[in-house]
């Protein structure tokens, strides 16, 4: 069957995206529900052959940067927006395609919105940190010099028993509460910070 692959990201939750399927003519009708207060904003729509199987290929090869609920356990169709996710999604969805139905403007704020995430965001896989490896707070908190397991590949941490971002568990440790902030320059691995670790490769790179 025919349909609509798409990528979205919330305003409430702008770490994530969602990639999902619709048969329907917008991703609107199926995403944008009652219950969220925010509108869900496209990132790109592209109509596809086999809709249910490029879903299933999509969500399959992104599965270690998948979003899973911490009570329940539960895979969603929600990933971290790391930079690597998109253009992998987009690759997978290209050899199926039959349209790429999302807007020029759309695309184009995509584009600098990805360079922009991509310059901020330091990820774990990105530093070459592996999951349960150990990470140090060198804030200027109380628990300064307190090591935390690294949780996931992107920017997650077990703290306090909890799986917390780097950015919310720096917030509580500097702040005292979960107010957003940089935190891979807040947790060092082998003597440098997780940003300066990242910047050196990436610096490498060019």
């Amino acid at each position: 069957m025919d349909g609509i692959i798409y990528c979205v990201r919330n305003p409430l939750f702008p770490h994530l995206i969602k990639i999902g399927k619709t048969t329907k003519d917008s991703f609107s009708d199926r995403v944008n529900l009652t219950f969220i207060p925010e509108d869900f904003i496209s990132i790109f729509e592209i109509k596809v052959k086999e809709v249910d199987a490029v879903e299933q290929s999509v969500h399959n090869a992104l599965d270690e940067f998948r979003y899973i609920t911490k009570n329940s356990q539960r895979k969603t169709e929600f990933f971290y927006d790391t930079p690597v996710v998109i253009p992998k999604a987009r690759s997978i969805i290209k050899s199926f395609e039959i349209e790429d139905i999302s807007e020029a403007s759309q695309l184009e704020t995509e584009d600098e919105y990805s360079e922009i995430k991509r310059a901020k965001r330091k990820t774990f896989i990105e530093a070459g940190i592996a999951i349960g490896e150990k990470v140090k707070y060198i804030g200027k908190g109380k628990r300064y010099g307190e090591e935390f397991t690294v949780a996931n590949n992107i920017s997650s941490i077990i703290f306090d028993g909890e799986i917390t971002s780097m950015s919310r568990a720096a917030g509580i440790l500097e702040k005292g509460k979960p107010f957003p902030m940089q935190g891979s320059l807040y947790f060092e691995y082998n003597g440098k910070t997780i940003s300066a670790i990242v910047d050196e490769l990436r610096n490498a790179e060019e």
